[in-house]
């Protein structure tokens, strides 16, 4: 599903910079609930197959998704601090490093710790996304409404999408106490999620941003739903599954990225519920589809590196494209395929060469079990 992965990672670099050719794809809103189930898929296939329960392997589980993720992430980190750096002192335009200068003064030192934590170690990254910083105080305090608060204090964060990675980060360190339950437990899990998510969304009427979107109580749901899609996967997986059905399965989601943003047939959060349940029963078909794949999974890895590095771009090219407003139609291509270019590079140069490391411990800690 590595093919499914990235052009939803390119459906969020489309909806923070232009529309291509005149198609937005499905948008950032609607693409980061798939990446949740598919982050639950695979975290279940690894747990239950190749970090099985046992002494250390939490430790080797919790040390190996921290490889996975933060030494690409802290090269684009740098990168973009250095370009904030730059552009303070060079263009007058400090970028995301504005919000620093400007409020430095009003910030309590509790506040500066959490975000800089935040920025470094990703965890709590999301729970910025509702919190507030006190204008008074200077600290920064719960807000069941946040976007009142001017800055928001997720723009304190140099990568402001990391956010979504936060919650994924919560997921791991909860993972290896659910994915392992039966399937009624994590169905019961699942539910529960939805419940709170009714409750606060109907009941106490939190209906908007973010308890919609990025808390994770409401979130987990998703991962759940990912991981019940695994164990329908290794009930299918000795069924001889036609390919034509598995392949339809991943045309049927595929082409739906791209016509998501055509269809009316219903109202847009209707409709979003629609795509996400069609999306977790295809996924164990689309795994059978293209679990065999080296291109599919070679284009999978480079998803992460998108989604993490696309900022960064986005602000090499926003100058240009700002100021020349007449090529506007451009920048949306311009920054796909500057983030492709982007992620290959990162992914040879430093993703690559740790997971032959996170390979090794995991190979290490098999020969002695």
């Amino acid at each position: 599903m590595g093919s499914i992965r990235t052009l939803l990672a390119l459906s969020v670099v489309v909806f923070h910079s232009y529309f291509i050719f005149g198609e937005r794809l499905i948008g950032g809103l609607v693409a980061v609930q798939p990446f949740y189930l598919i982050s639950g898929f695979y975290m279940a296939m690894i747990l239950n197959e190749k970090y099985k329960a046992g002494k250390g392997s939490y430790k080797l589980f919790i040390t190996n998704r921290f490889l996975r993720i933060y030494p690409a992430y802290w090269v684009c980190l740098f990168l973009v601090v250095l370009l904030c750096v730059v552009g303070k002192y060079g263009w007058n335009n400090p970028f995301y490093l504005w919000y620093w200068t400007k409020n430095w003064d009003v910030m309590h030192w509790s506040a500066v710790v959490f975000f800089v934590f935040a920025n470094i170690f990703l965890i709590g990254s999301d729970w910025l996304t509702y919190s507030g910083l006190n204008p008074h105080s200077g600290k920064l305090e719960f807000a069941f409404a946040p976007f009142y608060y001017n800055p928001l204090a997720f723009q304190y964060l140099f990568i402001p999408q990391i956010w979504s990675v936060g919650v994924e980060m919560t997921f791991y360190l909860f993972a290896p106490l659910m994915l392992r339950r039966k399937w009624f437990i994590q169905l019961a899990i699942l539910i529960a999620s939805l419940a709170l998510r009714y409750y606060l969304l109907h009941t106490k009427g939190w209906n908007w941003d973010p308890w919609t979107y990025r808390f994770f109580p409401n979130e987990l749901a998703f991962f759940m739903g990912g991981s019940l899609a695994y164990k329908f996967y290794v009930f299918l997986k000795e069924k001889n599954i036609p390919q034509w059905i598995n392949a339809s399965a991943w045309a049927i989601c595929f082409s739906l990225i791209f016509i998501y943003p055509h269809l009316n047939f219903a109202t847009e959060p209707v409709l979003r519920w629609y795509f996400y349940v069609l999306f977790c029963l295809c996924l164990p078909f689309i795994f059978l589809f293209s679990k065999n794949s080296k291109i599919d999974r070679f284009i999978g890895e480079l998803s992460f590196p998108v989604y993490i590095g696309h900022h960064f771009i986005m602000f090499l090219w926003r100058q240009y494209f700002f100021t020349h407003v007449e090529n506007m139609k451009w920048f949306g291509i311009t920054c796909v395929l500057s983030s492709l270019v982007f992620a290959v590079i990162l992914y040879l140069g430093v993703v690559i060469p740790i997971e032959k490391y996170r390979q090794r411990r995991v190979a290490l800690n098999a020969s002695v079990v």
